[in-house]
């Protein structure tokens, strides 16, 4: 593991985790895991932290999955709620068991609603149908119809050989804290660069949808010597161990997945509260609720009807007269996202207004 730590006044606190993810067929392992990451974690059992978290608290977290490698971040303004949040995403990295439930619902629910969507472009299936065709095809995130074939044990072992604690790689603007705050990442030595330092501009990462803090974090951040070295002895371990499953394509069309009715977690029948609702509860606000997704706001342009209820391209819009903070702060709220039954779901503002927004959703429910 290797921290670095910048101390700039500049910008928000923030952190990202770098972390090397190849691919070795097109089953999108990857993807799985990074999905797999937010779901749960043995010190955050709740299942919707992560939507509490970007919806009402001053903060941001998601992550990548790119061809090589998977980037985690956070960012945030306020010290106590970045800390709380990044306690909340290396737990969610080191948690290695996940129940068959859990990935079942994540894999055939939630990646299905979006691997689907996606294959309901033309321009997709175009480079999909050439990508199938190959004699080794290799895909990040994966295809529908073959993103089922990965196992819990799967996941496991995938998790244990890219996620190893001595493969991480944090960059983390740290402005005022100390730097003992930042022990509970593991026991690595830690680099201090500040303000003036030797630059690297990085060019293996898709860095557009990536908050601007995080971008200055790769572009300044030192180059590790055994990176390349460890992308490829981590290729080599999972070829030597996954790569015997041969999950490749059997023809270039994606074939139809029929969903099953999936289990409905306990977890999402409960009343259980957001720990980080509970850590950061003098945060909570609806002023922190973002605008609306840009996949959202462009079919806005094309589709104003959406603003009254009626779905258009998998999306549908509820305007909500009044926000009630601690029905958010539950996990009943978001059922539906973790029950499989969409990809994505949450709250966004659009002119003064506030809707609920639900997108990719599962025609059967």
């Amino acid at each position: 593991m290797s921290i670095q730590l910048f101390e700039w006044n500049t910008y928000d606190y923030a952190a990202v985790c770098i972390l090397p993810t190849p691919s070795i067929d097109a089953s999108g392992i990857a993807h799985l895991v990074e999905h797999l990451v937010f779901r749960y974690s043995d010190q955050y059992p709740a299942g919707h932290e992560l939507f509490v978290a970007n919806t009402l608290l001053p903060v941001k977290i998601n992550a990548s999955t790119q061809d090589d490698y998977t980037l985690f971040y956070v960012v945030s303004a306020d010290v106590n709620v970045f800390l709380a949040c990044l306690d909340y995403l290396a737990h969610g990295i080191d948690q290695l068991d996940y129940s068959e439930q859990c990935v079942q619902l994540e894999r055939d629910g939630v990646l299905q609603r979006e691997l689907q969507w996606l294959e309901s472009h033309s321009e997709y299936i175009t480079a999909a149908t050439l990508n199938r065709a190959t004699p080794s095809c290799v895909h990040a995130g994966g295809y529908s119809d073959l993103m089922p074939l990965n196992s819990t044990s799967d996941v496991r072992l995938y998790k244990q050989i890219c996620y190893a604690a001595s493969h991480r790689q944090w960059l983390i603007n740290r402005k005022d804290i100390a730097e003992g705050e930042f022990m509970f990442l593991g026991a690595p030595s830690l680099d201090v660069i500040g303000l003036a330092s030797n630059t690297l501009l990085t060019t293996q990462y898709d860095t557009q949808k990536l908050p601007e803090a995080v971008q200055t974090l790769l572009a300044k951040a030192l180059p590790v010597s055994h990176a390349q070295e460890l992308l490829e002895s981590t290729r080599q371990r999972l070829d030597q161990t996954l790569g015997a499953r041969h999950i490749q394509p059997t023809q270039v069309l994606i074939q139809p997945f029929n969903t099953q009715s999936l289990p409905i977690p306990n977890k999402c029948v409960s009343n259980n509260l957001s720990k980080l609702a509970q850590k950061c509860l003098e945060h909570l606000s609806v002023r922190h609720i973002p605008l609306l997704p840009k996949f959202i706001l462009s079919q806005l342009e094309k589709y104003p009807e959406l603003l009254l209820g009626k779905p258009f391209q998998n999306i549908q819009l509820k305007k909500l007269n009044e926000v009630d903070i601690e029905e958010i702060t539950r996990v009943e709220y978001w059922q539906k996202r973790l029950q499989g039954q969409c990809y994505a779901m949450g709250l966004g503002y659009f002119e003064d207004n506030i809707y609920q927004y639900i997108f990719a959703q599962n025609s059967a429910t």
